[in-house]
């Protein structure tokens, strides 16, 4: 995962400690601590900067009916706002359907099956990968 310096540490720290930091946890990707806000995570670095990473936020999509219009949209945050570009990396949505670079999957899946494939979102220099699936039922 991609990280970018944005803030010095001290002052943000002591803002978000005032609205409320909620969580500390220990990655295990990456060594020191993790906090979650406003559904971003940052890390502090032994610099004092802190690096924020993107997290899609999508974690499974309902089921599909053959030739029975689809539509979800995905997913993903990086504590601050941003716009994502989305993209299949790994594998290939069900046939019929598509993924706009905005995020939405639409369109009438035209054969029955399990499709896995990896969506990644983008921001900048940022990316985060999710792995899911969906399963295309005979209606």
């Amino acid at each position: 995962m991609k990280k970018r310096t944005l803030l010095p540490v001290l002052p943000l720290l002591m803002g978000l400690l005032l609205l409320g930091l909620a969580a500390c946890e220990e990655s295990p990707t990456a060594p020191g601590p993790r906090w979650k806000f406003c559904g971003g995570t940052f890390g502090v670095c032994g610099d004092g900067r802190i690096n924020w990473e993107v997290e899609v936020t999508t974690r499974s999509l309902p089921d599909a009916a053959l030739t029975v219009a689809y539509g979800q949209t995905l997913s993903a945050t990086i504590g601050i706002f941003a716009t994502f570009s989305w993209s299949v990396t790994v594998g290939s949505l069900p046939t019929g359907l598509n993924l706009s670079s905005g995020g939405a999957i639409t369109g009438t899946p035209t054969k029955v099956g399990i499709s896995n494939f990896t969506v990644r979102a983008t921001t900048g220099s940022l990316s985060d990968q999710q792995a899911l699936s969906i399963t295309v039922n005979a209606t």
